[in-house]
Formats: C-alpha cells, sequence, structure tokens
C-alpha cells in the first residue's frame, strides 16, 4: 500500500518548480536518516518473492495463498524477476497448479489458487528461454499434462494451455515433449473448441495455431482427430470476430500441411 507519511515527506521536500516556487533550505540531518530508514525497510522483489513461497508452502489460508500468487505475478511480468523467481525454484508454484485438483475438498478459491499459478508459470515462459529451461529441468511439463487430462476447471485449463503456448514457441525441448502428448492435447483442444465461451475458444485456435507451426506429427493429429470442420464452423459462424480471425489462422497453417485449401476443403 501507499506509504502516507513517506508520500507527505517528499511533497515537503520538493524542489520542484512545479510544485511549488521554493528555495533551497538546509534539512535537518534526521529527515535523511528517516528517509534512509523507510527506504531500507522496502523489501526487494527476491525478498517478496522468498515470502511468496514460503506463503505457498506453510500458509493453509487460501486467501493469502491467492494474494502470494498475485503478487508473484506481478513482479515476473519483469524478465529479470522470472529468471530469479526461476532460480529459487518453481516447485511451491508448481505444487499449487495442482493444489486441491480432483479432491473432495476442492472448491472455488482452490480452483483460484490453481489458476493463478498457472498464470505465473505461463507468465515466466513467455519469450524467456532461461526459464523455459528451468520449467523443463524441474519437471513442470508433466504437471501442465496432468491438469490437460484432469482438470475440470475451464479457467485452469485455459492457463495451463497459455503454458503449453509460451513453451512451444522458440523452445525445440517443449515442442517435442508437446509432441509425445498430443492425443492429450488434441483432445483437450477439441474440447475446448466445442465450448460456449468464445475466449476458450480462441485460446484453443492459437494455441493449435502455435503447436501445427511447430510439429508436422500434431498438424496430423489435429486433421485426423476432424478439427478442421470444427475450426471451419468457428470461422464462418462465430460472432466473436477475434474467435473468426484466429479459427482462420490455425485453419491457415492446417492447410500448409495439406498442401493447399483446395485439399483442405476436401478434408472439412
Amino acid at each position: 500500500g501507499i506509504d502516507f507519511a513517506l508520500l507527505k515527506f517528499c511533497l515537503e521536500h520538493n524542489d520542484s518548480p512545479n510544485v511549488q516556487e521554493s528555495v533551497l533550505t538546509e534539512r535537518d540531518p534526521e529527515d535523511y536518516a528517516w528517509l534512509q530508514k523507510v527506504m531500507n525497510s522496502i523489501p526487494s522483489p527476491v525478498e517478496q518473492m522468498k515470502k511468496c513461497i514460503e506463503i505457498l508452502s506453510t500458509d493453509p489460508d487460501e486467501g493469502a495463498k491467492i494474494n502470494a500468487l498475485e503478487l508473484l505475478q506481478d513482479l515476473v511480468e519483469d524478465i529479470d524477476i522470472a529468471n530469479d523467481l526461476a532460480i529459487l525454484g518453481l516447485g511451491e508454484v508448481s505444487k499449487a497448479m495442482v493444489y486441491k485438483m480432483n479432491e473432495e475438498n476442492d472448491n472455488e478459491q482452490a480452483a483460484k489458487v490453481r489458476m493463478m499459478a498457472c498464470w505465473v508459470m505461463s507468465t515466466i515462459a513467455q519469450n524467456n528461454p532461461t526459464s523455459q529451461d528451468a520449467i523443463i529441468k524441474q519437471g513442470v511439463l508433466p504437471i501442465v499434462i496432468a491438469i490437460l487430462e484432469q482438470s475440470k476447471h475451464q479457467k485452469v485449463t485455459q492457463k495451463a494451455l497459455a503454458i503449453v503456448s509460451a513453451m512451444t514457441r522458440d523452445c525445440p525441448v517443449g515442442q517435442t515433449y508437446f509432441a509425445q502428448h498430443q492425443e492429450v492435447i488434441i483432445t483437450t483442444l477439441k474440447k475446448l473448441l466445442n465450448s460456449e465461451d468464445s475466449n476458450l475458444v480462441m485460446k484453443a485456435c492459437v494455441v493449435l495455431r502455435h503447436l501445427c507451426h511447430a510439429k508436422e506429427s500434431i498438424k496430423t493429429a489435429a486433421i485426423n482427430a476432424n478439427l478442421v470442420p470444427v475450426l471451419t464452423q468457428h470461422m464462418d459462424n462465430s460472432e466473436d470476430e477475434s474467435v473468426r480471425e484466429m479459427a482462420n489462422l490455425a485453419l491457415q497453417e492446417l492447410a500448409s500441411r495439406v498442401n493447399d485449401k483446395e485439399t483442405l476443403n476436401q478434408v472439412s
């Protein structure tokens, strides 16, 4: 939150002519000592992440876990801080990705914990080879596949797919791993493409396009799973312009597998 005492001090001791006309005056050394103390008390991003990891590990309160993950999500938008988190270890975030999944005491708060944890993981993976390498080496990808197989909450599934999308782009090891588990991924995408939620449909189109661009075997699997007619239906009839556009792009990617659009139309 805002430190109003610090804000008041800065305003009262601001020499900017845009704030007020003032003459530089000699200040009490105690003012500087107090300000230095305040600045020193502000935890660094690494210290904040350590505290978040501790909360995920030890605090049973689901609200506290969600708050910790929200803070992590804000912090890891910075790629250097994302890499710091990878160095600290992704274990607790990985555990949070499957927190209470399919347990009898699962609830909406627990699902939000899982969704936020997947969101954090997808963020650190975006265009970040260092964190992508950590995700692979620290065993996160099998957890992602387990979520796709078992998750009953669409928002959790959507964020898990965002990890797949991020780990597909410019990440050959991730591409190979997903090709090895393409049956699970294609099944999940087909289910989402039949959803009434336009955001889920759009995300499924985006992920499918990235996967098909990366691996020919996934293109073949998508065509064999009869995804072409489903995509065509969205492209022609969706009321959402973004869905129509993403479905069209996914179809174009599949068209390159079957050589030309005429053949693609025959498949559909």
